[in-house]
């Protein structure tokens, strides 16, 4: 399985003021056990994770040591507080680390003329650390999520297009699964922020 998460600043007691996060006795090391047991729930091992940026605030044996208790094969989106030392994310335990990238997940969709048969096919998602407003494929179906905004953006834009803001503080403080978020995405309409109009 596929999964998406962002922000989710381990060791940043602020944070849990900042975000009104769900942690009973407001301890910052209490956020980093729920949001361990929460990855690891549904997680697996060989289940793949894109974390979108602000991966924790603590020196690098701190952030070693979450990443090696967190299930999955990770790739980093570097957020504004990340480190820029590629290298060193990779020693920690992140197959690899961008600013950006588009992903294709490969999907299946139930072909409208005859419910039995499934037509393969790859989705695109833009996967950057900060919302975009007019992204690459927009018209044509191309996905964007995003981190940053911890659920900030208005609610009006949140639900309507492409686009998601995958953070932990959008999600009870769990990552999302790719088949989670398609759920949402399958309601929505391809909305154009720009001059193309729908048009390729």
């Amino acid at each position: 399985m596929i999964f998406f998460t962002s922000d989710t600043h381990f060791w940043h007691y602020n944070i849990i003021q900042y975000c009104n996060r769900p942690v009973p006795d407001g301890e910052v090391q209490e956020m980093n056990e729920i949001m361990i047991d929460n990855w690891n729930s549904r997680v697996k091992p060989s289940d793949e994770i894109y974390h979108l940026g602000d991966f924790a605030f603590c020196g690098s044996e701190k952030k070693k040591d979450i990443i090696r208790r967190l299930n999955g094969i990770k790739y980093l989106i570097r957020g504004n507080h990340d480190p820029k030392d590629n290298a060193w994310w990779i020693t920690a335990g992140f197959e690899w680390v961008r600013d950006y990238y588009v992903l294709a997940v490969h999907d299946v969709y139930q072909s409208e003329e005859d419910e039995t048969k499934f037509q393969q096919y790859h989705q695109p998602i833009v996967l950057c650390h900060f919302p975009i407003l007019s992204w690459d494929g927009m018209v044509n179906g191309t996905w964007h999520f995003h981190g940053h905004c911890h659920g900030s953006i208005d609610d009006t834009w949140n639900k309507t297009g492409l686009r998601m803001d995958v953070g932990v503080d959008t999600n009870n403080l769990y990552p999302y699964s790719y088949d989670e978020i398609k759920q949402r995405m399958v309601m929505r309409s391809i909305v154009p922020t720009d001059h193309h109009n729908g048009k390729k």
